[in-house]
């Protein structure tokens, strides 16, 4: 008897601490209620005025009863030891709050000590803060339930994260802190990485929504990805716990490349934290020099640097699968024509000839890899292209030309490719095999052509159900997926009553 006691009373507690988090949540929908939706703020998101939209601004708020099971699946994924206490001791940030939402629905969720939001637009935040006004004002209704969290332990600041002081303390003082990273391009993203790692406490959990690795090695990857519900579908989300143990993580993944391409044990580490972080520093150790009286130009050291001790990560410009993919890239993405023929000393002249035309010039720049989803079944492999950037094309050995003259004898660096199973993409990687003195040209073998011999990369453990094993394109197509949608939010603004009625008096004036 006692026993069944106790488990109707374990469960009775368990659907009671549900009902409140549920009443916490209404008591919550009933602030935000009095909040507007910032039209200006919306305007300049969406490019009305500049005529063009600044993605990393794009809006749009994680719905209420999304948060606490986010939070949910969030601590699920750690180990006993790591759970979050939820006694009040522990503070949560937004980064990128938005109106707040996300921020007063965590306080909702569980008991923090603090609950705090950060936020670009001072529209954005003047509503969040009318929210916590309303919050304070049902706090006193007995018609509406309290929150674990009381509204004055729930604060916003309007700050630029990458540059404002104020945000130090909140990071520093955060246990979870969440992000909505998704439509972040890398050099944002790269940003708050740097910024996380700078401030962030050791133990910190970070919580973005994306679907490529937190650009840190400060970071270790907690679990696999979850969904959050959002209204137009779900949000990929990853959860990064800020501790030692990186490096191990990653070459666990990656040693066997690292094994096959020959890279020097003693430049792993340095490898693995450049391709986490997308550090691509080769800039800072070599320079381009155009040759006298020529169109060409090559790579040489700014400073000495010995055999093996530094590695470089090379970008790709440009990955496709088949003439056609590569065709299809010239006609949609701008100015890549242009870009490509710049680096096969081109006339520039020439992007106007025929696609066909511009990849016959360019082909001397093709590299090439195979990728294999089963390594039972090597047979099964899929054949990759790809050419190097401006600094990885000018660094591999020309075959003719007056480069070619220039870089002959031993090659003094070596360049490979290696997929990254953080970003689900291919790089390079680049380091001296030779002592090179400062000045000196630096090139590299890497064979080139259609019809290539090509190292096989076994990215199974990468390939998500339903995804694609060539994600090199994703940004372009992200970026070309949110400008539809909000041309879409346009048209739909413009047959809206709101719009059409806008449109009128606009023509009425002129």
């Amino acid at each position: 008897r006692s026993s069944c006691e106790s488990t109707t009373r374990s469960t009775a507690t368990s659907a009671r601490a549900v009902r409140m988090a549920g009443d916490a949540l209404a008591t919550v929908r009933a602030a935000v209620g009095s909040q507007a939706l910032d039209q200006e703020a919306l305007r300049n998101v969406l490019g009305v005025e500049k005529g063009e939209a600044e993605l990393s601004l794009l809006y749009g708020e994680t719905p209420l009863e999304s948060v606490a099971p986010a939070l949910a699946a969030a601590e699920a994924r750690l180990d006993a030891e790591l759970k979050l206490k939820g006694d009040g001791s522990e503070t949560f940030l937004d980064i990128g709050c938005g109106r707040g939402h996300v921020v007063l629905a965590a306080a909702a969720a569980r008991k923090w000590k603090r609950c705090s939001g950060i936020e670009l637009v001072q529209a954005h935040v003047d509503e969040a803060n009318k929210a916590v006004d309303k919050l304070k004002e049902l706090e006193s209704d007995d018609a509406f339930a309290s929150l674990p969290t009381p509204a004055s332990a729930v604060d916003f600041l309007c700050a630029d994260f990458k540059s404002n002081p104020a945000v130090v303390p909140l990071i520093e003082a955060a246990d979870v802190i969440y992000c909505f990273d998704m439509a972040f391009p890398p050099e944002l993203r790269r940003a708050l990485a740097t910024v996380l790692s700078r401030y962030c406490k050791e133990g910190a959990l970070v919580v973005v929504t994306h679907t490529d690795r937190l650009p840190s090695a400060d970071f270790v990857p907690v679990g696999q990805h979850f969904g959050i519900p959002m209204e137009w579908g779900t949000a990929p989300a990853r959860v990064f716990r800020k501790t030692f143990g990186a490096f191990e993580a990653w070459l666990a993944q990656h040693e066997p490349q690292l094994q096959n391409v020959g890279i020097p044990k003693e430049l792993w580490a340095k490898a693995c934290v450049k391709l986490i972080e997308q550090r691509f520093d080769i800039g800072s150790h070599a320079q381009f020099a155009q040759i006298d009286g020529e169109s060409g130009m090559v790579m040489i050291a700014q400073q000495p640097l010995d055999e093996a001790e530094e590695v470089f990560v090379v970008d790709h410009c440009l990955t496709f699968q088949s003439k056609d993919d590569a065709a299809a890239a010239l006609e949609q993405v701008p100015h890549l024509r242009e870009r490509l023929l710049a680096m096969a000393d081109a006339d520039a002249q020439e992007a106007e000839a025929s696609t066909g035309a511009v990849l016959d010039k360019v082909k001397g720049l093709l590299a090439s890899y195979a990728v294999v989803a089963d390594p039972s079944k090597p047979e099964e492999k899929t054949d990759v292209y790809y050419m190097l950037d401006e600094i990885g094309s000018r660094l591999r050995r020309r075959k003719t030309g007056i480069a070619a003259a220039l870089q002959e004898g031993q090659a003094n660096f070596k360049l490979v490719p290696i997929y990254s199973f953080d970003h689900r993409m291919a790089f390079s990687l680049a380091w001296p095999v030779r002592d090179v003195k400062s000045g000196e040209i630096l090139f590299a073998d890497h064979e080139q052509g259609w019809d290539l011999d090509q190292a096989q990369v076994d990215i199974k453990d990468s390939v998500e159900e339903g995804g694609s094993i060539l994600p090199e394109m994703k940004e372009y197509s992200a970026q070309a997926a949110l400008t539809a949608l909000i041309a879409q939010s346009r048209e739909g603004d413009a047959s809206s009553p709101a719009g059409a009625e806008a449109q009128d008096e606009a023509a009425g004036e002129e």
